[in-house]
C-alpha cells in the first residue's frame, strides 16, 4: 500500500470515529495505532529510497567528473598524435597517399589572446547580465514591500536525524 493511501485510511478512521447524529466520538485507537505503525515503516522506507537515490546521483555526478577528466586526457593524447604526425609527414614530404585516403598537412590560422588585459577596448566585446538579487528581494519582501514578478515560497523538506 502506498503512504498516500495509508494517510487517507488514517483520515477516514478518524473522520469515521465522529456520529454526526450523536456528536460522538469513538475512535478504534488499536486499529489507528496499528495502521501509525504501517505509516512510520512506509515513512522510513520512502525516506531510505531517497538517501539512496541521492547517494545514487553524488555517485553518477563522480562519475560523470571521472569521464569529463578521461575524455579531457584523451583530445589531449590526439592533439599530441596529430602533432607528432605533422612534424613527421612535413619531414617526409607532408603527403601520404594511399588508394582510400590522402593525408597531408594543411594551414589554419586563429587568434590567441595571450593577456586579456592589454586588449584595447575597442577589440572587446562587452557582456552584461543580469540576474536577481535573491536577499535583497526577500529583505524587501520581508519588510512588507511588494516586489513585482516575486514571491516567497514556503517549502518543507525531509529532515532525517
Amino acid at each position: 500500500m502506498h503512504l498516500y493511501e495509508l494517510a487517507d485510511e488514517r483520515r477516514n478512521i478518524i473522520e469515521g470515529a465522529i456520529d454526526y447524529e450523536t456528536g460522538e466520538f469513538t475512535l478504534d485507537e488499536e486499529k489507528l495505532a496499528a495502521l501509525d505503525l504501517r505509516i512510520e515503516d512506509k515513512a522510513v522506507a520512502c525516506t531510505m529510497v531517497s538517501d539512496e537515490k541521492r547517494k545514487l546521483a553524488t555517485a553518477k555526478r563522480e562519475r560523470a567528473r571521472v569521464l569529463t577528466e578521461q575524455a579531457r586526457m584523451l583530445e589531449a593524447q590526439a592533439d599530441r598524435l596529430d602533432d607528432y604526425t605533422i612534424r613527421n609527414l612535413e619531414e617526409c614530404g607532408g603527403v601520404v597517399d594511399l588508394p582510400d585516403m590522402r593525408v597531408s598537412v594543411g594551414k589554419s590560422s586563429s587568434v590567441e589572446v595571450i593577456d586579456e588585459g592589454m586588449i584595447p577596448a575597442e577589440y572587446m566585446r562587452e557582456k552584461v547580465t543580469r540576474t536577481p538579487d535573491k536577499k535583497k528581494i526577500a529583505d524587501a519582501i520581508k519588510g512588507g514591500d511588494y516586489v513585482p514578478g516575486a514571491a516567497i515560497i514556503q517549502k518543507k523538506h525531509l529532515r532525517v536525524r
